[in-house]
């Protein structure tokens, strides 16, 4: 599901639904990077997170989960793909292969239950929050699309906006040139199930959506037809008045190969 979420993202970075200032879901759907342990046990502390905390969190709930988000610091992440993503895979100590949590962690380790009902919530939560960014964009009656679609000039400039912040400080930056020069597995964007190649080429291919609109099942005019149309309408600006093209009449015949040095008469 994620590699098709990626292609969405540069659908970002211009305030719509996803990431709108005041209640955007954008930070509890794919807030990164992730400090494990504010979830569940890790490798040197087998009491660690929300998990484990049975005394601070008595009751695992939605409400719980939403409220830790980000609380006391950006990688206390508690919802969204990450946290689902480590709940599934737990910590990634291998360098060959993805993270390999035991299923005992769901059926007779300590907590499981606990940590079953924490996976449960935030998968329905994550349905939800996707399920409102949707429904913002619907073809019939979507508050934002008629948004975007009342300004084509707006709407035109946000489209550069996504394509150019994901392109550049958020894929070739965070997402690629940052683990590249650290050679930490942590840097990685989904280091727990080694799905990091994927996500990018799910990004680069949503970048290139935006341009060519070539998605199933939608007709229209895309960003790469209105780039090629204003080439044509400058070369015919730059066109000689009467379209003619070469050399202009009564100009001297360029001498040819076999003319040069022959004499005359």
């Amino acid at each position: 599901m994620a590699d098709l979420y990626g292609p969405t993202e540069v659908f970002r970075f211009y305030d719509g639904p996803i990431d709108d200032p005041d209640d955007g879901p954008e930070g509890q759907i794919n807030a990164w990077p992730l400090d494990e342990a504010y979830i569940d046990y890790v490798e040197d502390d087998p009491a660690a997170g929300i998990v484990n905390d049975t005394e601070g969190v008595p009751e695992i709930t939605t409400e719980v989960l939403v409220e830790a988000n980000e609380a006391g610091g950006e990688t206390n992440i508690s919802t969204g793909w990450h946290a689902i993503e480590f709940l599934l895979w737990g910590q990634d100590l291998s360098e060959e292969g993805p993270g390999e949590r035991p299923v005992t962690d769901y059926t007779t380790a300590e907590n499981a239950d606990r940590r079953g009902t924490y996976l449960t919530l935030l998968a329905q939560l994550l349905v939800d929050d996707l399920t409102s960014v949707r429904d913002q964009w619907d073809t019939e009656g979507g508050e934002y699309r008629e948004t975007f679609l009342a300004d084509p000039g707006v709407a035109l400039s946000n489209i550069l906006r996504g394509m150019g912040a994901l392109s550049a400080g958020e894929l070739a930056g965070e997402r690629m040139a940052v683990p590249y020069e650290t050679k930490d597995d942590e840097d990685e964007h989904s280091c727990f199930s080694d799905n990091t190649l994927s996500d990018i080429v799910a990004n680069a291919r949503g970048i290139e959506l935006a341009y060519t609109a070539e998605y199933d099942g939608v007709d229209g005019t895309s960003l790469s037809d209105v780039v090629a149309a204003g080439r044509r309408s400058r070369r015919r600006a730059a066109r000689p008045a009467g379209g003619q093209r070469g050399r202009r009449r009564g100009a001297a015949r360029p001498l040819r190969p076999a003319d040069r040095g022959r004499r005359r008469g």
